[in-house]
């Protein structure tokens, strides 16, 4: 499982907020893929991002990953990884083909 770490800093809950805002543009974006997923049939319970990945606090840092069951595509995931560290660590997509 790839962890990804991230700085806290005093404006966290603005940052949260925005990651929340980024994740949903991706789950927006990738609609067609989460509807085929159905985590209830018998409720009819779609799949959502939030179901394949996890966000939590650790020692001075904030930390990203997938769970390990998650079938989300590569694609999908460079996303929530380039969001999460746009967001968090302020590496733009510049910086990261470098």
């Amino acid at each position: 499982m790839t962890l990804i770490k991230g700085n806290l800093s005093t404006d966290l809950p603005a940052k949260i907020e925005q990651f929340k805002t980024e994740f949903a543009g991706i789950q927006k974006k990738y609609t067609t893929w989460f509807r085929k997923g159905t985590i209830n049939r018998s409720q009819r319970v779609k799949d959502q991002l939030t179901n394949h990945c996890f966000i939590a606090l650790k020692d001075e840092h904030i930390i990203f990953g997938f769970l390990h069951n998650s079938t989300l595509p590569q694609n999908i995931r460079k996303e929530c990884i380039r969001a999460f560290n746009k967001i968090f660590n302020d590496i733009t997509k510049a910086k990261q083909r470098a």
